[in-house]
């Protein structure tokens, strides 16, 4: 009786193991539409002497993905539409004259200010079709494409003016970073609770910086009365050797949440923090998380969904040269260059 309690729970401990070996790779489906709530919240803060520069913004798309077309390989195209804007920004120092900043694509009030009106103009570009996705069968990004249509609008002038005083949301290098940085790459071989790998995307911090992620997967949990496959995860920023930008310190940690029999990533939650030096200091601080949804019932809107993307940055730029921003009007308004104190 004793060798047959030990030979089935040899049995038992054997089919863990099995189980516990896996490929994350994603399953999607031709035609699939899955609902994401992009939530972006973020703070920067630039500081020479007794004076500042500082601005709070939070920007909030409630986005719609569409399968176009799956392959053998696990390759995908997903085509990206934005159905709603949020957006609001608040300013201090410098920046004073932005004020409970706010648009919205759904109001119906018209906006009344002279940065509200230009604000309202190019933000309300971004909504309908507006990007298509192709990633491998590993989740990597291969290709990020905006509608010519987008694509134009985010190189006109007044565009290009938001982006110097706003920062890359008024850009399609920010947009995408807003849309895409949740995805995550797997391996594509078996692996098993322990295995660690890396990926290098793009980061906020300037095209010379570039995010590196080490993930180790876990295994698989129960949370909030629901299964799910567990990865953590440790982000590091790392900057080109030829621009004279040094990471000073900086430290972090995450976790995604997968679905187990999709593997469609159901929570993912980053925190990451340091200090990069040059000629000005520059401290960050970001917190950024990301979860789907699905579609609320025809005809409803759903303000706090389930599932949705946020993220907190707070940057404080110390710099040695003279701080420069003019007022608005916003025609008047340039970006930092980096020899005046880029903020990244």
């Amino acid at each position: 009786m004793l060798r047959i309690l030990i030979i089935a729970i040899a049995a038992v401990l054997v089919s863990s193991s099995i189980q516990a070996q896996t490929t994350l790779a994603t399953k999607w489906e031709t035609g699939e539409r899955i609902a994401y709530v992009i939530d972006d919240q973020f703070s920067s803060k630039s500081t020479v002497g007794q004076r500042s520069f500082e601005l709070r913004q939070s920007l909030k798309l409630d986005t719609t993905w569409e399968v176009e077309g799956t392959s053998p390989d696990g390759a995908v195209k997903l085509n990206v539409s934005i159905d709603r804007v949020r957006y609001t920004a608040d300013g201090k120092g410098a920046a004073m004259m932005i004020q409970n900043l706010k648009f919205d694509s759904n109001a119906k009030a018209e906006p009344q200010s002279e940065p509200e009106q230009g604000v309202a103009e190019v933000l309300s570009s971004y909504l309908g079709p507006v990007a298509s996705v192709a990633i491998d069968g590993r989740g990597e990004v291969t290709e990020f494409s905006l509608s010519q249509e987008l694509s134009e609008k985010l190189k006109d002038t007044k565009a290009r003016e938001f982006a110097g005083f706003f920062g890359d949301l008024f850009t399609a290098n920010g947009l995408r970073h807003r849309l895409t940085t949740w995805l995550v790459a797997f391996p594509a071989e078996t692996i098993s609770s322990g295995t660690t790998w890396s990926q290098e995307v793009p980061s906020r911090a300037g095209a010379k910086i570039v995010g590196i992620r080490k993930y180790e997967l876990v295994g698989s949990i129960r949370k909030e009365a629901d299964t799910f496959v567990q990865v953590n995860l440790t982000p590091q920023f790392k900057a080109s050797d030829d621009i004279g930008l040094k990471i000073a310190n900086q430290n972090g940690d995450g976790s995604l949440y997968l679905d187990p029999k999709t593997h469609k990533i159901r929570e993912f939650v980053l925190r990451h923090q340091g200090t990069i030096t040059s000629f000005a200091d520059q401290s960050f601080n970001i917190v950024y998380s990301a979860k789907l949804r699905l579609p609320a019932p025809e005809g409803e809107q759903s303000d706090e969904p389930e599932r949705r993307t946020s993220g907190v940055f707070n940057w404080t730029i110390t710099c040695r040269r003279p701080l420069m921003r003019p007022v608005l009007p916003l025609a008047s308004v340039r970006r930092f260059r980096l020899a005046d104190c880029t903020r990244y």
